[in-house]
């Protein structure tokens, strides 16, 4: 059976971003990716290197040897945190590709920020043939991760499967994160009790991808930005 690749980002000083990883490190991935640059990469910045490759992460999804059908099956990538910095230029980054047949699921604290945020990415590239849909899910709150995971497979299972477990993911980013002021005195809290960045950052990355793995296609891809 062939798992889906789990790919770790570590962001690197624009000195290293242009190096290829180690197979030790935690930026390795068993699959080869290329980013090619249209612009002088000196002139690049840390955000600009960071979309780049995540968006080059989550958008090869598709063999050359794929199947004509295969081909013309929209790909569905879940990004986490895309209303504002990389997780929204990576988002705009896979509208604006010419081959842009994807389902681009825009999965933001509140549904308010998700809409601006697809609505920001419809503006942008407006020729676009993906299909962003805005959805809420707040990591926050283990019962809005569930809740948004059941949406999910609502959205994309039919009721023809039966209840089975259908995969349909073929690429689940995990990219929203918090950081709090280190000198800040008082301890912020999720609504479960966990203590605020940690239960956002990891917990509630942790139980969303637990909820959304047995949907991920073989040979997809959980990319995790740190």
């Amino acid at each position: 059976m062939k798992h889906p690749k789990l790919l770790l980002l570590h962001f690197l000083p624009l000195s290293h971003a242009f190096t290829t990883p180690s197979p030790h490190s935690r930026a390795y991935s068993a699959t080869k990716t290329s980013i090619h640059l249209s612009s002088d990469p000196n002139n690049l910045s840390r955000r600009d290197v960071s979309s780049l490759l995540l968006s080059s992460l989550l958008a090869p999804l598709t063999t050359p040897a794929a199947g004509a059908a295969e081909a013309k099956t929209p790909k569905t990538v879940v990004i986490t945190g895309c209303n504002s910095g990389i997780g929204l230029d990576a988002a705009t980054r896979l509208a604006q590709r010419d081959d842009a047949n994807y389902n681009i699921v825009m999965a933001c604290r509140t549904l308010a920020k998700a809409t601006a945020a697809a609505n920001a990415v419809k503006e942008s590239t407006p020729a676009t043939n993906a299909n962003i849909i805005p959805m809420e899910c707040d990591l926050s709150s283990l019962s809005s991760i569930s809740s948004f995971a059941d949406s999910l497979k609502g959205l994309f299972i039919s009721a023809a499967s039966g209840g089975g477990v259908v995969p349909f993911v073929d690429a689940l980013c995990l990219n929203a994160g918090v950081a709090r002021d280190v000198g800040a005195k008082d301890v912020l809290r999720t609504r479960d009790g966990f203590e605020y960045t940690v239960g956002i950052n990891h917990l509630g990355h942790f139980y969303l991808n637990h909820l959304l793995l047995p949907s991920v296609v073989r040979g997809g891809r959980i990319v995790v930005t740190a």
